[in-house]
């Protein structure tokens, strides 16, 4: 194997057959078309499969660390660790697919729609506001309330709902 110590530069491509061992940094050039770590492009076969990590500048000093591995919506960056972390903001774009817990410690937005199946539980003081809020989509779904009510329940039109019905009477 390749084993460097101190420092080596390479202004070309350079191909290690073998393990490369460094004692010290490994320091790709920044920018976002051709410095960073790129893979080979298309290793099974086919076209278009690429993969790389670029460290650049979007915009004054505004930089990012791309991690892309790109091309069929099946191609995708596997993190094999017990926990991820992000400190500060996470954006996700795209449908995102979780196979165990997902923990938020802060305020979490979320602009677009939100899709959950299976048992939700909250935690806590739950507000909606705005809109409608609509329950159940059959007359087979139940409501069930173990909490006293604490509030009026006041209609929106007077005198057009009724509480029950004549098969199902409260």
């Amino acid at each position: 194997g390749l084993y460097v110590n101190d420092t080596a530069d390479f202004d070309g491509l350079a191909t290690f057959n073998a393990q490369a061992t460094f004692n010290s940094v490994i320091q790709p050039s920044v920018g976002n078309m051709t410095a960073g770590i790129i893979w080979p492009t298309d290793p099974g076969g086919g076209s278009g499969d690429v993969a790389y990590i670029k460290y650049y500048v979007e915009s004054g000093e505004n930089t990012r660390l791309e991690i892309s591995n790109q091309n069929d919506n099946d191609d995708d960056i596997y993190l094999n660790t017990a926990e991820v972390n992000v400190s500060n903001r996470l954006n996700v774009t795209g449908v995102t697919s979780l196979s165990s817990n997902l923990t938020v410690g802060a305020a979490t937005s979320i602009t677009g729609n939100l899709y959950v199946g299976g048992q939700s539980e909250f935690v806590g003081v739950v507000t909606f506001r705005g809109g409608t809020i609509n329950l159940g989509d059959s007359n087979t779904d139940n409501l069930v309330l173990t909490a006293d009510v604490n509030s009026d329940i006041i209609p929106n039109t007077t005198s057009t709902f009724n509480l029950g019905s004549s098969a199902q009477r409260w």
